[in-house]
Formats: C-alpha cells, structure tokens, sequence
C-alpha cells in the first residue's frame, strides 16, 4: 500500500509539477512570470496551523513560537502571487501563477507545534527548534529537502517520491523510512526503538534502530543501519541491507 501511494505521488508530481500538494500554480522551469525587483519583506495574516506544505523554489524556515506567524521574502512582482493559506491547519505556500524564475526567495514560519512538512519542487525546509509531539510526518515530491537538527517524537514517518532528501536527527519510539526514487534519508542520528525501511528504486536510508528494524529492497536501494536492532531483511533486485560503517 505504502509503495502505491508513493508511487502515484511521484506520478502526481511528475504530470502535476508542484502543483501536487498545493493544487495551484507553480515553478516552471522557462516558462511563466520571471522574478523583478526589490526584495521586500511583508509579515501575513493566517490562521492557527500545525503544518507546512510548500511548493516554492525557494527556502521555508521553521521556528517554534508562542504566537503563529508567517513572513515572506521575494521579489516585488512576486509578492502578490504568492500565497500563504491556511486550510484544515495546514499552511500552504504557493504561487497561484506559473514562476520561471524566483531569486531571494524565503519564507519565515513559526508556531506552537508542528505535526508535518511537505516540500513539492525543488525547495528546502528547515527547523531551527527541537519539534516534539506525538507524530511528525515528513514528506517530499521531487528534489526538495527537509531538515530537522532534533525530533523528539513517539512516531515518525519520512516519505520521498523523487530525488529529494531528508536529513534527521533526534529521537523516536517508532520510525518509518520510504523511497520511491533516487531520494535519500540520512537518519543516521535519529535513535529509533523500532524502524521500517521501504525502498523502490535507487534510493539510500541510513537509520539508527535499537530493537528492531525491517528492511524491504525492490531495485538497487540501499539501507545502511546502526544500533544492536535485529535486522529482518526482503531484498529483490541488486540492493543491499548492511551494517554501516
């Protein structure tokens, strides 16, 4: 099932482009309306949220705060055509038109507390505070990037369809670890009790695992695992499961 659902985001994202988590607009490479002007900074109005669903060429910095708050940073002419939504407590960031080009493009969120990130496209969000709660649900669509520095959470899920990459570090009781792609997962420093990696293609996790890990391979995947976790393995195709260095 897991493997489905990753399989029809790459598809979405690959018919789609960005448009996949926001629906809207989006970036497109040689086509659209190309950044101008100033880089101006304006704070925006929107509602509580506790999660971030991106689709920008640009960068998502995530701070834990008191009060919920969203600014953004671009080029003058883009300002007015990229929005920051809130819907059923998730924040989108998009651009109701075609953009061919954005330069200085950067976008500040703070809240409380968050439960998921999303990145479609090429963009790269960051945590610059520890994210604890119950579940933290990561995921990407094409060759964006997410860190997080430190987690501190009961269940974690990190899901790549494309060449994007995932980078976490911290702690969890549960971990799950999926590729549809060339993507990668660099957990090495996120000490789980209990992981499960998936790959489809060529993708690479590395995780930390102290009680169990399964690991299943179809293509030439590899997962690289540390900790005393028993290994339970499925490999099809020329992938490896291996103790890493």
């Amino acid at each position: 099932m897991r493997y489905l659902i990753l399989f029809m985001l790459v598809a979405g994202f690959f018919i789609y482009g960005n448009q996949m988590f926001c629906g809207h607009g989006g970036f497109n490479f040689g086509f659209g309306i190309r950044g101008e002007g100033p880089v101006n900074t304006e704070s925006r109005s929107v509602g509580n949220f506790h999660a971030v669903s991106a689709s920008i060429p640009g960068v998502v910095e995530v701070r834990i705060s008191d009060n919920y708050s969203v600014e953004v940073q671009a080029q003058e002419n883009l300002m007015s055509i990229l929005k920051t939504e809130v819907n059923n407590g998730k924040l989108r960031i998009y651009f109701d038109e075609n953009v061919s080009n954005a330069e200085h493009l950067k976008i500040r969120v703070s809240a409380p507390s968050f439960d998921a990130f999303e990145m479609a496209g090429s963009g790269r969000l960051e945590a610059f505070d520890p994210i604890r709660g119950n579940r933290l649900d990561l995921a990407i669509a094409g060759s964006g990037e997410i860190i997080l520095p430190e987690a501190d959470v009961q269940t974690m899920n990190c899901d790549i369809a494309g060449s994007g990459e995932i980078e976490v570090s911290g702690r969890a009781a549960d971990a799950e670890f999926d590729i549809a792609g060339s993507g990668d997962i660099h957990a090495k420093n996120l000490v789980a009790e209990r992981a499960k990696a998936s790959i489809s293609g060529s993708g690479t996790v590395t995780c930390n695992a102290s009680q169990t890990l399964k690991a299943g391979i179809s293509g030439s995947g590899d997962v690289y695992y540390s900790g005393t976790a028993s290994v339970d393995s499925d490999v099809s195709g020329s992938g490896s499961v291996q103790r890493a260095n």
